[in-house]
């Protein structure tokens, strides 16, 4: 018994002597500075003005994952698979592609931005759609930024953008905050959403400028390579836009059912619950480029058992995140009201997102082998059901539907997930 604990906590420090500490240090960070604003706009504005804060924030994150999933996910099995020098042209170019298409994006988003405030929002003056959109824009660029230092470069350097970001993501709030009776003819989401994204650009800009001369300095352009990247790109993307319409729909619809108040509380106390995600999501890529490291040397049978094993071990750090939580309902059953509380809406979503993690994990053995067709079906089908049931669950759950539609949909795709990487193993 004593050998075998020995060998558990070596294998465990074997995981932390790697990347595991600054990037979980790092992710840390970045959701403790989101809950502190969840919880600041809360208090201050109200939940309305949250919950509009939210919708943007959907919308970003939107673009967000069908960016990195375009961007981020198939250069790591790219990059993993070319030697050193080829390796260093390919994310050169890539770097400059992605230069490129933020530029390219920018009005586009515009409209869209625009589009969306008209639809959601019952007041379609709490957003401007020129400072939404330069929140989303400045966002979804320093989390791709992120992404590539977590996949690519040394790990201190993730830490060091993440520790100014949130220095400065903090030191703007607080200004609005402060302020918050002097606004005058400034709307609430729009002061706070102006003051994110300006710290966003600043960190964009400071880290943009001591990388580029890196990154752009080589004058050789892969071409087979980026093909190669597109070609896996246009399917990464698309499962990547269905997977967070299948995350994002049940709150869309139950904001159009029961208003952005309800939406900013829903939003809040998923804010509270998602800081059990912190191990899955600062260790994602990581699990991505190691993964394509594995299928390099070994067969799918290496890669799958490769995934299985640390997606057990990125269960057993979410529970243990979320073991706090449940700790505080258990031990004091008499002071806290589950629905008074809203720690109904914090159990739905610790559910949800320990399923969510650990689909995560296992859907990291389909990209990193290349298999992205089946994922596709999986989303595809995933979505098609939680718009047919998010109506009926919340007309008759109410908020507390929103976070039901997805924790149930999320635990069907576990068993999905683990079918299909054992349908993989055997072939």
């Amino acid at each position: 018994m004593q050998q075998l604990l020995n060998q558990r906590l070596a294998r465990w420090m074997h995981i932390l002597r790697g990347p595991a500490i600054p990037l979980l240090f790092g992710q840390g960070l970045i959701s403790l500075v989101s809950l502190i604003v969840a919880v600041a706009v809360s208090s201050v504005f109200g939940a309305a003005i949250f919950g509009a804060f939210s919708l943007i924030a959907i919308f970003a994150n939107l673009l967000l994952n069908v960016l990195r999933a375009a961007l981020v996910e198939p250069a790591t099995r790219i990059a993993a698979m070319a030697d050193e020098s080829a390796r260093a042209d390919y994310l050169s170019g890539l770097a400059r592609v992605i230069l490129a298409g933020f530029v390219v994006l920018a009005v586009p988003l515009h409209f869209a931005c625009a589009a969306l405030v008209a639809f959601f929002l019952k007041d379609e003056n709490l957003v401007t759609p020129a400072i939404a959109t330069a929140y989303v824009v400045t966002f979804a660029g320093a989390e791709i930024l992120r992404a590539f230092f977590q996949a690519f470069a040394a790990r201190t350097q993730t830490v060091r953008f993440d520790i100014v970001r949130a220095t400065l993501t903090l030191a703007l709030l607080s200004a609005v905050l402060l302020q918050h009776s002097g606004l005058g003819d400034i709307a609430p989401t729009d002061a706070v959403l102006g003051s994110q994204a300006i710290a966003l650009m600043a960190a964009l800009g400071i880290f943009g400028l001591l990388n580029a001369r890196h990154l752009l300095a080589r004058r050789t352009v892969p071409w087979p390579l980026l093909a190669q990247h597109f070609r896996a790109a246009g399917m990464a993307s698309s499962i990547a836009f269905i997977r967070t319409l299948q995350n994002t729909a049940p709150l869309l619809i139950g904001q159009l059912i029961l208003g952005e108040a309800v939406l900013g509380v829903v939003r809040l106390w998923q804010s509270v619950a998602n800081v059990v995600t912190l191990p899955a999501n600062a260790m994602r890529l990581n699990i991505m480029a190691k993964g394509a490291a594995h299928l390099r040397d070994g067969d799918h049978g290496v890669l799958a058992a490769y995934v299985r094993n640390i997606s057990v071990k990125m269960v057993l750090l979410t529970v243990a995140m979320a073991a706090p939580m449940a700790a505080i309902i258990l031990l004091f059953p008499g002071k806290y009201d589950l629905a008074r509380d809203g720690f109904a809406y914090m159990v739905l979503f610790v559910l949800y997102n320990i399923c969510a993690n650990t689909n995560a994990s296992l859907s990291s053995a389909f990209y990193a082998a290349g298999l992205l067709r089946p994922l596709l079906l999986r989303v595809t089908l995933a979505l098609v059901v939680v718009l047919a049931i998010s109506y009926p669950v919340i007309t008759a759950l109410g908020p507390y539907g929103i976070p039901a539609v997805l924790a149930l949909v999320a635990f069907v795709l576990v068993g999905v997930n683990l079918q299909m990487l054992k349908h993989m193993e055997r072939t």
